[in-house]
C-alpha cells in the first residue's frame, strides 16, 4: 500500500467510526425518549397507584382557591400519586367547563388511581350542588 491510499482508508475507517457513534448515541437518545414517552402514557391512561395493594389512608384538604396543578404537586408530595405531571395531564384532557374541583377535607388511599381520585376530588355541573 502506498501512502495516499493508506491515507484514504485511514480517513475512510474514521469517517465511519464518527457516523457509527452518531448513530449509537441517536439510538441511545431515541430509546430513552420512547421508554420515558411509554411511561409517562402508562401514568396517563393506565391504572397506576401508588400501592397496588390495600395501600394507606392520607387525609387531603382542598381549599376553594386551589387549583388542579397546586392539588396534584401536593397529592405527589404527600406520596398519594406516583407523578404530579402526568396527574395534571390527565386533569387537562378533561373537559375544563365540566369539571370543578370541590372544596373538602378527604380521606384518600394510596391505592387508588388517578380516575378514582379525580372523581373524588371533582364535581361535574350536574353533580354540584346549589
Amino acid at each position: 500500500m502506498n501512502d495516499k491510499s493508506s491515507g484514504r482508508f485511514i480517513r475512510r475507517t474514521v469517517i465511519a467510526s464518527i457516523y457509527l457513534m452518531i448513530y449509537f448515541v441517536l439510538s441511545v437518545c431515541v430509546i430513552f425518549c420512547c421508554r420515558q414517552g411509554y411511561r409517562f402514557c402508562r401514568l396517563v391512561f393506565g391504572t397506576e397507584s401508588v400501592d397496588r395493594q390495600t395501600g394507606k389512608d392520607c387525609s387531603f384538604e382542598v381549599d376553594a382557591t386551589d387549583t388542579m396543578k397546586s392539588v396534584s404537586v401536593r397529592l405527589k408530595k404527600e406520596g398519594i400519586i406516583v407523578d404530579d405531571a402526568s396527574f395534571y395531564f390527565r386533569t387537562q384532557m378533561m373537559d375544563p367547563a365540566d369539571i370543578y374541583l370541590k372544596p373538602g377535607r378527604y380521606v384518600l388511599n394510596t391505592s387508588l388511581n388517578y380516575q378514582e381520585i379525580i372523581d373524588l376530588l371533582t364535581m361535574t355541573e350536574e353533580t354540584e350542588q346549589p
